[in-house]
């Protein structure tokens, strides 16, 4: 059984816009700044 719904946006959240768009491009910044980091570590550990 499925605890959680999908969020549905209100009349306000289409305010954030901007806010969102920000959080998306900082996540995958840090998606791929982590990646490299931790395949780096993985090299150095390795070698």
């Amino acid at each position: 059984m499925r605890d959680e719904t999908d969020y549905e946006k209100g009349d306000y959240d289409s305010f954030n816009s901007l806010n969102e768009c920000t959080s998306q491009v900082l996540e995958k910044h840090l998606i791929l700044t982590l990646h490299e980091f931790f395949k780096d570590a993985t090299m150095h550990v390795k070698g």
